[in-house]
């Protein structure tokens, strides 16, 4: 984990928190107090404090997500402590809108609907791209919650810094972890008095059957996770089950283990490959040596990571072992194929794969029913075998109305507002204006939202979306 940490965590937020305001807004990182940019709004971010984390103190270095090993070296767990601060234009006494209160809750609700950062992956911040090795890599990952201080708290914070108190809100980010270069402990670590009541060796591995080969196969319309046989000695044991993990996952046990073998189920998502680290343990205890089980063929990344529908869609698969590829294919959380489109063989080799969804691909996934969502796609290569999923959300799309104020229809005489796109039908359909969210219900058209308001909406620019199923379409300015 490299020392520059706390600085990436830093500029990964940032970043994350920029491509979830409005256009136009800015994410500053200015010390508290110093004047905001002239014009403009946005939010100031600031790390007032880092502490050691006290549930991971003196541990020792994992290793990690990359196949670096772990090593015994002290490893130093942080938390990092962070105040946002909105800024913008000083409101008069007949503007609608506070620029920096808006700025404020747009950052607050981003941070809510996505707390875990390594997660993170739409337009304008993808996870993959966006974080530094050491944070991507890492067993850990970042996340982000809002620090329930009080106004003393807070007020006590900027008397500290020697800055007038302005509206903050904190925020706590763990875990961020630096280890050092040297081998062994420079000091020896704090240790506690311990009880021990019996010790066992810890699982041996010998062999991996086989050692490589696809994360599934598609077999009868249905998506197979692959079986690989663990062999070694001290696996099991009389009321002890091994517990065995996949590149840090779970990894599912079939059938009844024995002590020098056992069947296990690959997980549905790798975080790291192609190689995949295999471990085993028993009962919390010692973990075993590790072993790499190599996943053939591999997808790295896919793109786009968020679509819609309205027109063909591009999408392409970067990895290894994709020079066979015969298809794309996108699965639903049973693990269903839903829809698919054959390779181009043209632009297809070993690292790459290409395909083109057709509008009415996306458009007619079920029979009277066009359910947005996130889907897994995979490569299926001409043997049947496909590789690990990467994740691929379907959200409702709004289409700006042209000619139209603010790329839409409002009739102030008739309060009336027609929002057009694609995806907009579903069982649970919500109108979000201004953050405040009108019930729709079950619609079944999907071109075209049309509510009348209880009464007129206020002069001026308004920010809308439609929500289909959970599932938020992009933002469309609408002037009343």
């Amino acid at each position: 984990m490299s020392a520059q940490a706390i600085a990436a965590a830093t500029k990964a937020l940032r970043a994350y928190l920029k491509s979830s305001l409005s256009p136009g807004r800015s994410v500053t990182l200015l010390p508290p107090g110093e004047d905001p940019p002239l014009t403009g709004s946005g939010v100031n971010l600031y790390l007032y404090r880092v502490g050691e984390s006290p549930h991971l103190r003196n541990q020792a270095y994992p290793g990690n997500r990359a196949g670096a090993p772990a090593r015994d070296v002290p490893v130093l767990s942080l938390e990092l402590s962070y105040l946002l601060t909105p800024f913008g234009p000083t409101p008069g006494s007949d503007d609608e809108t506070d620029e920096a209160h808006a700025a404020l809750g747009e950052a607050m609700l981003a941070l809510h609907d996505e707390p875990i950062l390594n997660q993170v992956h739409r337009p304008g911040f993808d996870a993959d791209t966006e974080l530094a090795a050491a944070l991507r890599d890492s067993f850990e990952d970042v996340r982000v919650r809002l620090d329930a201080l009080s106004v003393e708290d807070l007020s006590r914070i900027w008397s500290t810094i020697g800055k007038p108190y302005r509206l903050s809100a904190a925020y706590q980010v763990s875990l961020v972890q630096l280890r050092g270069a040297t081998s062994g402990y420079a000091v020896p670590p704090a240790t506690a008095p311990q009880i021990t009541l019996g010790t066992h060796a810890a699982p041996q591995l010998a062999a991996l059957v086989p050692a490589r080969g696809p994360a599934a196969t598609l077999s009868g319309g249905a998506v197979v996770p692959g079986r690989v046989r663990v062999e070694g000695a001290g696996l099991a044991g009389p009321g002890r089950t091994p517990a065995v993990t996949v590149a840090g996952v779970p990894a599912r046990l079939i059938g009844p283990p024995a002590a020098d073998v056992f069947t296990m189920e690959l997980p549905r998502t790798l975080p790291a490959g192609p190689e995949a680290e295999v471990r085993v343990t028993l009962d919390g205890g010692p973990g075993s040596s590790v072993l790499v089980f190599r996943v053939d063929p591999w997808a790295a990344a896919a793109t786009p990571v968020r679509t819609a529908p309205g027109g063909p869609t591009t999408v392409v698969v970067t990895g290894t072992g994709l020079a066979t590829a015969a298809e794309i294919i996108a699965t639903d959380s049973t693990g269903t194929p839903r829809f698919s489109a054959a390779v181009d063989p043209t632009g297809t080799d070993d690292g790459t794969a290409t395909a083109v969804l057709p509008a009415a691909t996306l458009t007619n996934l079920a029979p009277g029913s066009t359910p947005n969502g996130r889907y897994d796609l995979r490569v299926r290569l001409a043997s049947g075998a496909l590789t690990n999923p990467r994740p691929l959300l379907v959200a409702p799309i709004l289409t700006p109305v042209t000619g139209a104020p603010g790329g839409s229809e409002y009739d102030p005489a008739d309060r009336r507002l027609t929002l057009r796109g694609a995806r907009l039908d579903g069982h649970d359909v919500r109108l979000s204006v201004d953050a405040a969210e009108y019930s729709l219900g079950p619609h079944t058209d999907p071109a075209t939202v049309t509510h009348q308001f209880p009464r007129p909406l206020q002069p001026g620019e308004h920010t809308v979306a439609v929500i289909v199923d959970g599932f938020r379409s992009d933002f469309l300015r609408v002037r009343a």
